[in-house]
């Protein structure tokens, strides 16, 4: 079935229901899928959101876990969803990115098939080193695997990851030569970072913070455009000397392509002002995030650009899902 006539058929039935009108959405619970297992960093974002998306409107936000094949089988279902405004997504770096220049097979356009409703978080990778390698900040670092190709290895949660391509742009912009050891998730990764057996790594706060207040890992820089607020004392990747390798991580709310504009403008100005209350956003800070906000013209073209920009990476580089 096609787009236009799934959404043709959602909004026939609509009218056909008695008392339901677009502007009168929500009258029953909404679905908000998140396209991983729950424990990390989008199930929290779509937890959050859902929640305070639910106190403002007056309607159930369900947050249904869909995992698998890196976050593209839940993003698909939702691109197939009748789009009636009852079937979200929290949308990832890694889903409306990555993944379909991944995987041609993935089953959605990131940008056709979806409206963006908002950006809702950011957050930085930040270059962490083990305590036993002798550089003290990215360009040293550099210079270290230069001198010695093939002997440092930096770990990710797989092919194509957020962390994967950081590094990716890490070897290409230092003409270093250095190994990546793709996991199964960030945590096992950070876990053999931690233990001496990877030399370094690209990764989100919630995954390297507690590890350098310890001790346990030395934090160099981070990969946004701009000093994150989460660290402020980091410099960025530029300032440290080693330009062109920027990669946040980021979270949207996304609703099916064809979704009613009275519908979308209703849940736009829901989500944004939901951001802008201290509750959410003090939540989100303390879970190792940034909050965002973009109205939804915004969030799609950020999504467009992204998608575009990492998908010629991937395709470039020669990647493809595992």
């Amino acid at each position: 079935m096609t787009r236009m006539l799934r959404a043709a058929l959602a909004a026939l039935t609509i009218a056909a229901l008695p008392g339901v009108t677009e502007a009168a959405w929500p009258e029953r619970p909404v679905r908000v899928i998140v396209p991983f297992a729950p424990g990390g960093g989008t199930d929290l974002v779509g937890r959050l959101v859902a929640g305070a998306l639910q106190d403002r409107l007056g309607q159930p936000f369900v947050v249904e876990n869909r995992p698998g094949a890196g976050g593209t089988i839940g993003t698909a279902t939702v691109a197939r969803t009748a789009p009636d405004g009852y079937t979200l997504a929290i949308g990832f770096i890694a889903t409306h990115a990555i993944g379909p220049a991944l995987d041609p097979n993935a089953g959605y356009d990131p940008v056709r098939d979806f409206t963006c409703v908002a950006t809702l978080a950011v957050a930085p990778n930040i270059l962490v080193v083990h305590p036993s390698v002798p550089a003290q900040d990215a360009r040293a670092l550099a210079a270290l695997a230069r001198e010695r190709p093939d002997t440092l290895a930096y770990g990710s949660a797989g092919i194509g990851s957020p962390a994967h391509l950081t590094g990716l742009l890490f070897a290409r912009a230092t003409g270093a030569s250095v190994q990546h050891v793709p996991y199964r998730g960030g945590a096992p990764a950070v876990a053999d970072l931690v233990a001496g057996r990877l030399q370094f790594m690209f990764a989100g706060p919630v995954e390297t913070l507690p590890h350098v207040r310890e001790g346990r890992l030395r934090a160099l820089a981070v990969s946004t455009p701009r000093r994150s607020t989460l660290v402020p004392d980091l410099p960025t990747m530029a300032e440290a000397g080693i330009p062109g390798v920027v990669l946040q991580q980021w979270f949207v709310l996304c609703a099916p392509a064809g979704t009613p504009a009275p519908i979308l403008a209703r849940l736009t100005e829901a989500t944004d002002a939901a951001l802008a209350e201290p509750i959410l956003r003090e939540r989100l800070t303390a879970a190792g995030l940034e909050p965002a906000e973009a109205r939804s013209d915004a969030a799609q073209r950020f999504v467009a650009e992204e998608a575009d920009r990492w998908g010629t990476l991937v395709r470039a580089a020669g990647l493809k899902a595992e």
